[in-house]
Protein backbone atom coordinates (compact mmCIF):
# COMPACT_ATOMS: atom_id res chain seq x y z
CA UNK A 1 0.00 0.00 0.00
CA UNK A 2 3.00 2.42 0.16
CA UNK A 3 3.85 1.99 -3.09
CA UNK A 4 0.45 2.95 -3.69
CA UNK A 5 0.55 5.90 -1.72
CA UNK A 6 4.00 7.35 -3.08
CA UNK A 7 2.47 7.28 -7.00
CA UNK A 8 -0.15 9.27 -5.85
CA UNK A 9 1.67 11.42 -3.91
CA UNK A 10 4.59 11.57 -6.78
CA UNK A 11 1.52 12.58 -9.61
CA UNK A 12 0.34 14.98 -7.43
CA UNK A 13 3.52 16.86 -7.22
CA UNK A 14 4.27 16.37 -10.93
CA UNK A 15 0.73 18.10 -11.60
CA UNK A 16 1.89 20.87 -9.10
CA UNK A 17 4.34 21.71 -10.88
CA UNK A 18 3.42 22.72 -14.08
CA UNK A 19 0.42 24.84 -12.50
CA UNK A 20 3.01 27.98 -13.55
CA UNK A 21 2.74 26.63 -17.03
CA UNK A 22 -1.38 27.42 -16.70
CA UNK A 23 -0.79 30.87 -15.18
CA UNK A 24 2.23 31.91 -16.45
CA UNK A 25 2.39 31.36 -20.65
CA UNK A 26 5.53 31.70 -22.32
CA UNK A 27 6.17 35.44 -23.46
CA UNK A 28 5.18 36.23 -26.99
CA UNK A 29 8.84 37.66 -27.20
CA UNK A 30 10.57 33.99 -26.60
CA UNK A 31 8.36 32.13 -28.59
CA UNK A 32 11.14 32.05 -31.47
CA UNK A 33 13.95 31.51 -28.31
CA UNK A 34 12.89 28.21 -26.22
CA UNK A 35 11.09 25.57 -26.54
CA UNK A 36 8.08 23.87 -24.44
CA UNK A 37 9.04 21.14 -21.89
CA UNK A 38 6.52 19.61 -23.46
CA UNK A 39 7.98 19.32 -27.44
CA UNK A 40 11.65 18.90 -25.83
CA UNK A 41 10.46 15.59 -23.92
CA UNK A 42 8.27 14.26 -26.11
CA UNK A 43 10.78 14.65 -29.09
CA UNK A 44 13.66 13.31 -26.88
CA UNK A 45 14.28 9.85 -29.16
CA UNK A 46 13.61 12.20 -32.42
CA UNK A 47 16.12 15.10 -31.28
CA UNK A 48 18.74 12.26 -29.78
CA UNK A 49 18.85 13.32 -26.28
CA UNK A 50 21.36 11.41 -24.41
CA UNK A 51 20.10 9.30 -21.38
CA UNK A 52 22.15 12.00 -19.19
CA UNK A 53 20.68 14.96 -20.90
CA UNK A 54 17.00 13.33 -20.50
CA UNK A 55 17.79 13.07 -16.83
CA UNK A 56 19.71 16.37 -16.32
CA UNK A 57 16.19 17.78 -17.96
CA UNK A 58 13.46 16.01 -16.08
CA UNK A 59 15.92 16.91 -12.73
CA UNK A 60 15.95 20.97 -13.49
CA UNK A 61 11.64 20.46 -13.83
CA UNK A 62 11.46 18.88 -10.75
CA UNK A 63 14.15 20.91 -8.93
CA UNK A 64 11.98 23.94 -10.49
CA UNK A 65 8.04 22.50 -9.16
CA UNK A 66 8.69 23.30 -5.69
CA UNK A 67 9.49 26.92 -6.63
CA UNK A 68 6.74 27.47 -8.88
CA UNK A 69 4.10 25.51 -7.00
CA UNK A 70 4.97 27.82 -3.72
CA UNK A 71 4.65 31.21 -6.34
CA UNK A 72 1.25 30.16 -7.58
CA UNK A 73 -0.21 29.93 -4.00
CA UNK A 74 0.90 33.08 -2.96
CA UNK A 75 -0.18 34.76 -5.85
CA UNK A 76 -3.78 33.12 -5.57
CA UNK A 77 -4.06 34.43 -2.18
CA UNK A 78 -2.71 37.92 -2.83
CA UNK A 79 -5.33 38.15 -5.86
CA UNK A 80 -7.72 37.39 -3.55
CA UNK A 81 -6.75 39.72 -0.86
CA UNK A 82 -7.10 42.52 -3.25
CA UNK A 83 -10.74 41.30 -4.82
CA UNK A 84 -11.63 41.32 -1.52
CA UNK A 85 -10.56 45.40 -1.05
CA UNK A 86 -12.02 46.01 -3.90
CA UNK A 87 -15.10 44.74 -3.78
CA UNK A 88 -16.01 46.70 -0.92
CA UNK A 89 -18.44 49.81 -1.38
CA UNK A 90 -15.27 52.22 -0.32
CA UNK A 91 -12.18 50.83 -1.43
CA UNK A 92 -9.43 52.45 0.48
CA UNK A 93 -6.84 53.52 -2.49
CA UNK A 94 -3.77 52.76 -0.78
CA UNK A 95 -4.18 49.36 0.80
CA UNK A 96 -5.60 47.86 -2.40
CA UNK A 97 -2.74 49.42 -4.62
CA UNK A 98 -0.23 48.32 -2.29
CA UNK A 99 -1.76 45.23 -2.57
CA UNK A 100 -2.08 45.16 -6.12
CA UNK A 101 1.70 45.60 -6.09
CA UNK A 102 2.16 42.38 -4.10
CA UNK A 103 0.60 40.59 -6.76
CA UNK A 104 2.28 42.16 -9.14
CA UNK A 105 5.58 41.69 -7.54
CA UNK A 106 5.09 37.85 -7.41
CA UNK A 107 3.99 37.65 -10.89
CA UNK A 108 7.25 39.31 -12.05
CA UNK A 109 8.90 36.66 -10.12
CA UNK A 110 6.76 33.96 -11.59
CA UNK A 111 7.99 35.43 -15.26
CA UNK A 112 11.25 35.35 -13.79
CA UNK A 113 11.73 31.73 -12.97
CA UNK A 114 9.92 30.69 -16.16
CA UNK A 115 12.53 32.35 -18.00
CA UNK A 116 15.17 31.13 -16.11
CA UNK A 117 14.33 27.36 -16.59
CA UNK A 118 13.48 27.86 -20.51
CA UNK A 119 17.24 28.98 -20.26
CA UNK A 120 18.22 26.27 -18.36
CA UNK A 121 17.22 23.54 -20.79
CA UNK A 122 18.03 25.40 -24.02
CA UNK A 123 21.46 25.41 -22.32
CA UNK A 124 21.93 21.27 -21.92
CA UNK A 125 20.78 21.12 -25.95
CA UNK A 126 23.81 20.83 -28.53
CA UNK A 127 23.49 22.86 -31.92
CA UNK A 128 22.56 20.10 -33.44
CA UNK A 129 19.74 19.06 -31.38
CA UNK A 130 18.40 22.64 -31.32
CA UNK A 131 17.96 22.84 -35.33
CA UNK A 132 16.02 19.55 -35.06
CA UNK A 133 13.84 20.86 -32.69
CA UNK A 134 12.86 24.24 -34.41
CA UNK A 135 12.11 21.61 -37.55
CA UNK A 136 9.83 20.06 -35.50
CA UNK A 137 8.43 22.71 -33.98
CA UNK A 138 7.14 24.40 -37.99
CA UNK A 139 5.10 21.26 -38.01
CA UNK A 140 1.59 21.23 -37.77
CA UNK A 141 0.14 20.27 -33.96
CA UNK A 142 3.83 20.45 -32.64
CA UNK A 143 3.60 22.25 -29.12
CA UNK A 144 4.77 25.53 -29.01
CA UNK A 145 4.06 26.88 -25.49
CA UNK A 146 3.66 25.23 -21.88
CA UNK A 147 0.53 24.73 -21.95
CA UNK A 148 0.80 22.35 -18.81
CA UNK A 149 -1.40 19.33 -18.16
CA UNK A 150 -5.35 19.16 -19.19
CA UNK A 151 -7.94 20.99 -16.45
CA UNK A 152 -9.13 17.94 -15.33
CA UNK A 153 -6.23 15.56 -15.06
CA UNK A 154 -5.39 16.84 -11.23
CA UNK A 155 -9.10 16.26 -10.41
CA UNK A 156 -9.41 12.74 -12.21
CA UNK A 157 -6.00 12.12 -9.94
CA UNK A 158 -8.04 13.18 -6.80
CA UNK A 159 -11.23 10.70 -7.73
CA UNK A 160 -9.02 8.03 -8.50
CA UNK A 161 -6.72 8.24 -5.04
CA UNK A 162 -10.72 8.85 -3.43
CA UNK A 163 -11.64 5.54 -5.02
CA UNK A 164 -8.98 3.81 -4.14
CA UNK A 165 -9.36 4.68 -0.33
CA UNK A 166 -12.92 3.76 -0.66
CA UNK A 167 -12.24 0.20 -1.66
CA UNK A 168 -9.29 0.19 0.80
CA UNK A 169 -12.10 1.13 3.69
CA UNK A 170 -14.29 -1.23 2.17
CA UNK A 171 -11.71 -4.08 2.30
CA UNK A 172 -11.08 -4.48 -1.60
CA UNK A 173 -7.48 -5.08 -3.02
CA UNK A 174 -6.41 -1.83 -5.33
CA UNK A 175 -3.40 -3.74 -6.53
CA UNK A 176 -5.39 -3.97 -9.52
CA UNK A 177 -4.65 0.04 -9.47
CA UNK A 178 -1.74 -0.06 -8.11
CA UNK A 179 -0.48 -1.81 -11.32
CA UNK A 180 -2.36 0.56 -13.64
CA UNK A 181 -0.83 3.52 -11.93
CA UNK A 182 2.47 2.66 -12.48
CA UNK A 183 2.42 3.61 -16.05
CA UNK A 184 1.35 7.09 -15.09
CA UNK A 185 4.69 8.81 -13.59
CA UNK A 186 6.65 7.80 -16.17
CA UNK A 187 4.29 9.33 -18.73
CA UNK A 188 3.70 12.40 -16.52
CA UNK A 189 7.58 12.50 -16.14
CA UNK A 190 7.72 12.90 -19.94
CA UNK A 191 4.71 15.55 -20.36
CA UNK A 192 2.96 13.07 -22.52
CA UNK A 193 -0.21 14.54 -20.31
CA UNK A 194 -2.77 13.03 -22.93
CA UNK A 195 -1.55 9.68 -22.39
CA UNK A 196 -1.09 9.97 -18.40
CA UNK A 197 -5.00 11.14 -18.56
CA UNK A 198 -6.20 8.13 -20.53
CA UNK A 199 -4.38 5.88 -17.31
CA UNK A 200 -6.22 7.83 -15.53
CA UNK A 201 -9.35 7.36 -17.31
CA UNK A 202 -8.56 3.44 -17.66
CA UNK A 203 -8.30 3.48 -13.30
CA UNK A 204 -11.87 5.20 -12.89
CA UNK A 205 -13.64 2.24 -15.27
CA UNK A 206 -12.14 -0.21 -13.21
CA UNK A 207 -13.11 1.51 -9.82
CA UNK A 208 -16.66 1.85 -10.71
CA UNK A 209 -16.94 -1.85 -11.39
Amino acid sequence: MKTLLSIFTTALLLCGQTLWAQKQQQPDMFADSFFAPELLLQQAEAIGLTDDQLTSIQSALEKAQPRFQDLNLRLEKEKDALVALTRKDQVKEKAAIDQLDKMLDIERELRRTHVALMITLKNKLTAEQLAKLKEIRLKPGAVVTSAGPPAGLNAKLEKVKAGVDKWIEDGRNPSAIAELMQEFDPLMKKWKFKEAEGVLDQALKLLEK
